[in-house]
């Protein structure tokens, strides 16, 4: 089988600062590769340059026997390159179907969507990939693992023949994970070439062909997953054997400090009670829709609780809203860290002390501004 996408000798710099140097791979039809490297190896880089985000310095992409010097956006989704990243690129607002077909709707007359014909040409299309979502969702209502489904089921839409997945599970459970990890399977069974990016060393080896390690910028080692190890892949990304640099520790844990009593509500979730010592790591384990979420979500305040009370070394902390916990020391990391984590328009500074209420660093006419909003 023949190579769909070949690239040779890619170089780029952002400021003199050299971010790949001579990269080259090659991907088959119904093949998975997956890139490899630790935090700014250029794995970022190098996919920004196949999707036609990033030009090149230096380099050739042939796609399809067709050779370029640089893509465009254009291109590359003309070529059905699809990207798909960890944070949605999705409209929240619409429903699946609508996002299925954004920018190519189907019309009835020239000027209205024909909102039925696209219902049911989405519910086909998710019947086909046994994805449990229904076309009148509400983006918003889903959760991330459906999310990362639905972008799939919008490349397929579009016809996608090569699709590059950066971190496609980072934000999602066990159940997600795997269910993810089946639908990758039938895509490389449909005969699309697949470019897999992600941290978690397990899903490499269950899903890829080949892995391309990635270091400094240069194309290191190349792998045959199915002729490796772990640790042959680690020391090819950080140079040096995994013993060499990671150690689990074992630590004692202290007094009882926070327990967490009678919680109920958010219509899942139902007498609900643990304690944390100090020192410890306490983990929350469940399939998707167990109620892992939606507890937390009540211990943080954001949502209402029926019963519950949260306390530290015997004193009553029980947050009654966000902004209560975070006078107490209680904090949440959102899995959802695009919609809820960050003010995405807004300054890291200004992420970074919000939550404090500090408008110090706001303009006069900022601060006009957000008290006149």
């Amino acid at each position: 089988m023949g190579n769909i996408l070949s690239i040779d000798g890619i170089c780029k710099s952002f400021s003199g600062i050299q971010v790949l140097k001579d990269v080259s791979l090659e991907l088959e039809a119904g093949q998975i590769i997956c890139l490899a490297g630790e935090n700014g190896a250029g794995k970022s880089t190098l996919i920004k340059i196949l999707s036609g985000a990033e030009k090149p310095d230096k380099g050739k992409i042939t796609i399809f026997g067709t050779t370029y010097e640089r893509m465009t956006p254009g291109q590359a989704m003309h070529l059905g390159i699809v990207t798909i990243y960890q944070d949605a690129d999705l409209v929240s607002s619409l429903m699946v179907s609508d996002n299925i077909f954004l920018g190519n709707e189907r019309l009835r007359g020239r000027a209205f969507v024909n909102s039925r014909e696209q219902e049911e040409r989405t519910r086909r299309l998710l019947q086909s990939l046994s994805m449990d979502m229904k076309p009148s969702m509400l983006v918003e209502e889903l959760s991330p693992g459906q999310k990362q489904n639905l972008q799939i089921a919008k490349a397929l839409h579009q016809e996608a023949r090569i699709l590059i997945m950066d971190e496609p599970t980072a934000s999602l459970g066990e159940e997600e994970t795997a269910s993810l990890m089946n639908l990758v399977e039938q895509l490389r069974k449909k005969g699309l070439g697949i470019i897999y990016i992600s941290h978690y060393l397990e899903e490499m080896f269950r899903l890829g062909d080949i892995a391309y390690v990635l270091k400094d910028g240069a194309m290191v080692k190349k792998l045959m997953l199915k002729e490796t190890n772990q640790d042959e892949l680690i020391k090819a990304m950080v140079g040096r054997d995994a013993s060499n640099f990671y150690q689990k520790g074992s630590f004692s844990s202290g007094d009882r400090a926070l327990t967490a009593e009678h919680y109920s509500g958010n219509r899942i979730v139902r007498d609900v009670s643990f304690s944390v010592s100090r020192g410890e790591v306490f983990g929350l384990g469940g399939l998707v829709g167990a109620g892992r979420t939606e507890l937390v979500r009540m211990i943080y305040g954001a949502d209402k609780r029926d019963s519950g009370t949260l306390t530290l070394d015997g004193k009553d902390i029980t947050p009654t809203n966000p902004k209560s916990a975070v006078k107490k020391g209680v904090f949440l990391v959102s899995e959802d860290r695009k919609g809820e984590g960050l003010f995405l328009i807004r300054s890291a500074r200004e992420n970074l002390t919000i939550s404090k209420n500090d408008n110090s660093f706001f303009s006069e006419s900022e601060k006009g501004k957000r008290n006149c909003g």
